[in-house]
Protein backbone atom coordinates (compact mmCIF):
# COMPACT_ATOMS: atom_id res chain seq x y z
CA UNK A 1 0.00 0.00 0.00
CA UNK A 2 1.13 3.53 -0.29
CA UNK A 3 1.82 3.57 -4.11
CA UNK A 4 -0.63 5.99 -6.37
CA UNK A 5 -2.23 3.87 -8.81
CA UNK A 6 -2.73 4.33 -12.00
CA UNK A 7 -4.35 1.07 -13.28
CA UNK A 8 -6.99 -1.69 -11.83
CA UNK A 9 -6.62 -5.44 -12.78
CA UNK A 10 -9.43 -8.06 -13.84
CA UNK A 11 -8.52 -11.79 -13.36
CA UNK A 12 -8.31 -13.60 -16.00
CA UNK A 13 -7.38 -17.16 -14.61
CA UNK A 14 -6.21 -17.70 -10.73
CA UNK A 15 -6.46 -16.56 -7.18
CA UNK A 16 -5.39 -13.38 -5.34
CA UNK A 17 -5.34 -12.73 -1.60
CA UNK A 18 -6.31 -8.98 -0.44
CA UNK A 19 -4.04 -7.70 2.55
CA UNK A 20 -4.37 -4.70 4.37
CA UNK A 21 -1.22 -4.23 7.20
CA UNK A 22 1.89 -3.43 5.76
CA UNK A 23 3.78 -6.23 6.77
CA UNK A 24 1.19 -8.01 4.30
CA UNK A 25 -0.15 -11.06 6.62
CA UNK A 26 -3.85 -10.09 7.47
CA UNK A 27 -5.94 -11.30 4.62
CA UNK A 28 -9.45 -10.07 4.04
CA UNK A 29 -10.47 -11.09 0.77
CA UNK A 30 -9.53 -13.24 -1.75
CA UNK A 31 -10.26 -12.50 -5.63
CA UNK A 32 -11.20 -15.12 -8.25
CA UNK A 33 -11.13 -15.46 -11.77
CA UNK A 34 -13.63 -13.06 -13.44
CA UNK A 35 -13.53 -10.48 -10.34
CA UNK A 36 -11.40 -7.33 -10.31
CA UNK A 37 -8.69 -4.83 -7.86
CA UNK A 38 -7.35 -1.87 -7.91
CA UNK A 39 -10.24 0.08 -8.93
CA UNK A 40 -10.13 2.62 -6.04
CA UNK A 41 -7.43 4.36 -7.73
CA UNK A 42 -10.02 4.94 -10.71
CA UNK A 43 -12.58 6.86 -8.93
CA UNK A 44 -9.74 8.80 -6.53
CA UNK A 45 -7.05 8.91 -8.52
CA UNK A 46 -4.88 10.69 -5.35
CA UNK A 47 -5.59 8.43 -3.18
CA UNK A 48 -2.76 5.86 -2.29
CA UNK A 49 -2.93 2.13 -2.83
CA UNK A 50 -5.08 0.82 0.19
CA UNK A 51 -4.04 -3.11 0.03
CA UNK A 52 -1.55 -5.43 -1.16
CA UNK A 53 -2.32 -8.17 -3.68
CA UNK A 54 -0.75 -11.16 -4.01
CA UNK A 55 -1.39 -13.62 -6.10
CA UNK A 56 -1.92 -17.33 -4.73
CA UNK A 57 -2.20 -19.07 -7.68
CA UNK A 58 -0.50 -18.68 -10.74
CA UNK A 59 -2.72 -15.55 -12.81
CA UNK A 60 -3.48 -14.29 -15.49
CA UNK A 61 -4.85 -10.30 -15.30
CA UNK A 62 -5.64 -7.84 -17.38
CA UNK A 63 -4.59 -4.10 -17.03
CA UNK A 64 -7.08 -1.32 -17.81
CA UNK A 65 -5.19 2.38 -17.47
CA UNK A 66 -6.82 5.48 -15.98
CA UNK A 67 -6.96 6.79 -19.45
CA UNK A 68 -9.29 3.76 -21.01
CA UNK A 69 -11.05 3.46 -17.80
CA UNK A 70 -12.42 6.83 -18.24
CA UNK A 71 -13.02 6.17 -22.21
CA UNK A 72 -14.89 3.00 -21.62
CA UNK A 73 -17.41 4.00 -18.47
CA UNK A 74 -18.05 7.51 -20.08
CA UNK A 75 -19.80 5.62 -22.34
CA UNK A 76 -21.32 3.03 -19.09
CA UNK A 77 -22.07 5.79 -16.10
CA UNK A 78 -24.90 2.90 -14.87
CA UNK A 79 -21.32 0.28 -14.52
CA UNK A 80 -19.42 3.08 -13.30
CA UNK A 81 -21.99 4.38 -10.38
CA UNK A 82 -22.54 0.40 -9.33
CA UNK A 83 -18.63 0.09 -9.02
CA UNK A 84 -18.34 3.34 -6.84
CA UNK A 85 -21.61 2.26 -4.54
CA UNK A 86 -19.60 -1.14 -4.02
CA UNK A 87 -16.40 0.72 -3.45
CA UNK A 88 -17.95 2.95 -0.58
CA UNK A 89 -20.37 0.27 0.81
CA UNK A 90 -16.52 -0.95 2.64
Amino acid sequence: PGEIGTEMFFIIRGECKILLDDAAKTEVSRKRQNQYFGEICMFYPDKPRTAWVVADTYCVLARLTKRAFDSIFSELPTVRQMMLDQIEGF
